[in-house]
């Protein structure tokens, strides 16, 4: 098969999106498929198509469908990592030249857009049963369901977002397939570094549902009381001067870091010399930051709205709304009895999907399609 990966993000660049499409790439090589990666970014060598991002939006975007055009001249099947950005100029290409088109969405671009611009965040469920998507992100909802219905395939990461797309974008269930995100173990050079279990470590983007200014006043509160812990937030956004404002308010400002974000081998060292690590979005979908940490043995604590793919214990869940929730589940994991007690759990836990499944998996489906 002669496969088109159609991405925002490629490594070096960080993220979900540009670990998953440089994994399946190496997989689908590795089962003889010719790969084509088009991104936005400087051009690699190997096969890896670049946009300049210094170009104007909209221009920036037509040159990406050129490239999606021209690699879709010479590819069975085109593979989209959202819905709109990547998606809508992948979606003409293919169309054009009667190619196959899958989509992977490992999120909600309406709820995602709405939260970034509004100063009371709210999670997904709130979003739909208001129906604020048809009127605060109209545009953005009929752009994925658009993009997503002439899809041949969608592919999700968590059960949640199949039933979004299936009862709220109408979207034929039978062509969507939840395949969840595998744990995938971070590579260390130096396996010699002994956790610092105080460190509670959040790494992602610094927008407004991922809820850090309430994981930072919470964190204030379970120091305050126990007198123990320090908070590492790892990630850039629009959201980094409101954290940095939020931090100067609190009593344990000492205790908090707020770093730029760092490599991926960087990251591995960190959550492995770290305790806890803390997804507090009102909503996460399978996240793939918690994953690395259940596969390196680390406890996490993770809002009750996720969509993991693996169960997690009762007490590891918290309600995103309430701080003093999060403030004692906080105050418990510092506490030495409890953390051990957290490790013990680990090994109750059934682990999610190896890689290798999940991309035999996508692999086979693109076969099917394709007629191989």
């Amino acid at each position: 098969m002669r496969i088109a990966i159609a991405t925002g993000i490629y490594p070096p660049d960080l993220g979900g999106p540009a670990k998953h499409a440089e994994a399946m790439r190496d997989f689908l090589e590795s089962k003889n498929c010719r790969v084509t990666v088009i991104t936005f970014g400087s051009s690699r060598t190997g096969g890896v198509w670049g946009v300049p991002r210094f170009l104007p939006f909209g221009l920036r975007h037509f040159v990406y469908f050129l490239r999606c055009l021209m690699t879709a001249l010479v590819s069975d099947l085109i593979y989209t990592q959202d819905a709109a950005g990547v998606g809508l100029p992948a979606l003409v290409a293919a169309k054009l030249l009667r190619r196959k088109l899958v989509v992977r969405v490992g999120g909600d671009l309406a709820w995602e857009r709405v939260n970034e611009k509004t100063k009371k965040p709210i999670s997904l469920k709130e979003f739909y049963s208001s129906r604020q998507y048809l009127w605060k992100a109209p545009i953005y909802y009929w752009l994925t369901r658009c993009v997503l219905n002439f899809a041949d395939a969608v592919i999700v990461p968590a059960a949640m977002l199949k039933d979004l797309y299936t009862q709220k974008y109408y979207i034929d269930s039978r062509k969507i397939f939840h395949f969840p995100n595998p744990e995938l173990t971070p590579e260390l050079t130096d396996t010699s570094m002994r956790a610092d279990t105080d460190r509670i470590l959040f790494a992602g983007r610094f927008v407004a549902y991922k809820n850090l200014d309430v994981l930072m006043r919470a964190f204030d509160q379970a120091r305050q009381r126990s007198g123990r812990g320090q908070l590492v937030l790892v990630g850039d956004g629009p959201e980094r001067h409101h954290l940095e404002a939020v931090k100067k308010q609190l009593a344990s400002q000492d205790s908090i870091e707020i770093r730029f974000p760092i490599s991926r081998e960087d990251l591995a060292a960190l959550i492995s010399d770290s305790g806890v690590c803390v997804g507090p979005a009102l909503t996460e979908f399978n996240p793939n930051f918690i994953l690395e940490c259940l596969a390196m043995q680390k406890p996490v604590l993770i809002s009750a709205e996720n969509g993991l793919s693996v169960q997690l214990p009762r007490q590891w869940l918290f309600n995103a709304r309430s701080e003093s929730e999060l403030a004692q589940k906080l105050e418990q994991i510092l506490d030495p009895n409890h953390y051990q007690n957290a490790i013990n759990e680990l090994e109750k836990i059934i682990p999610a999907p190896t890689w290798e499944k999940t991309a035999e998996n996508i692999h086979s489906l693109f076969s099917k399609l394709c007629g191989y």
